[in-house]
This record gives structure tokens, sequence and C-alpha cells, in this order.
């Protein structure tokens, strides 16, 4: 199993505040605030659009740059 250096100062989130995991538990310190992250998807989602077709347009130009 790979080990986490530092787990100790890592936040951990869990999906649901009511349900428990038998081993991980203990390390689960805070909930997803889903209200949050629903308000915010669209803007998660430009901004990983944006990064992807960035990445393909320079993989792309380069592509082009070499022939």
């Amino acid at each position: 199993m790979p080990r986490m250096l530092n787990i100790k100062d890592l936040v951990i989130y869990k999906a649901d505040r009511r349900r428990k995991y038998a081993h991980i538990d203990s390390l689960c310190r805070k909930t997803i605030d889903w209200e949050l992250t629903e308000r915010h998807y669209p803007d998660m989602m430009r901004v990983a659009v944006s990064i992807k077709a960035g990445r393909w347009y320079l993989r792309r130009s380069s592509t082009v740059a070499r022939r």
C-alpha cells in the first residue's frame, strides 16, 4: 500500500456525515459541501474544458511545427 506523507495534516472529506466507514472514519474530518459544489460546478467544468482544450491545442501545434 502506498504511503502518504504527512497524513495527519491532510484534510480528507467524506460524502455524507452520517455514513460510517470502518477503516477510514477516523481520517475523515469534514464532509463535502454539496451545495457549494453544485453552485460552482459550471465554472469548474469551464476551467477543466479550457485546460483540456489548451493542452490539445499545444500538443497539436507542436506536432505541426515538427513537420
